[in-house]
């Protein structure tokens, strides 16, 4: 991740099915507004995506799924918590049906659930998951993240 790069997206198709993807992230640096960085949901016919992992916005650091409507273009928070200063963190998001879930982890073995929601209710469908990062500020500092693993499994 870099100060020059707003959106990097590294990303796979989802299955056509029900799927759990999980990710273990790293994120350092300094606490400068606004950057997001973790797993990623992805509609390529609309342009949609829902960041969620570790963000920094206004000073402090948290755990925050964000939603876009386009490469830039912010439109909501899904999910914000402050006051989350662990470097890193295991995240989850889990797709039954017609919804998915986003699950937290300090350790990747208890979970919690954290937010649900309809697909259809913004995202219209998932077309990719994988790993994101956001960053909605021109200071050109230098965010250091890291995906220590990724993985998507079916039932």
């Amino acid at each position: 991740m870099s100060g020059g790069d707003h959106t990097r997206l590294l990303v796979q198709e989802a299955p056509a099915g029900d799927f759990t993807a999980t990710v273990k992230i790293t994120v350092l640096g300094p606490k400068v507004n606004y950057f997001n960085f973790g797993l990623c949901l992805y509609n390529s016919a609309n342009g949609r995506r829902i960041v969620f992992g570790k963000c920094c916005r206004s000073g402090y650091s948290g755990i925050q799924a964000i939603k876009f409507t386009s490469n830039t273009v912010f439109s909501s928070d899904a999910y914000l918590n402050g006051g989350w200063d662990s470097i890193f963190v295991y995240m989850r998001v889990r797709k039954v049906g017609v919804s998915y879930s986003l699950d937290m982890s300090a350790d990747g073995d208890f979970w919690w659930e954290i937010f649900t929601e309809t697909i259809s209710n913004f995202l219209s469908a998932i077309s990719h998951v994988g790993v994101g990062y956001f960053r909605n500020n021109t200071s050109g500092v230098t965010y250091k993240g890291r995906c220590d693993w990724f993985r998507v499994t079916e039932p």
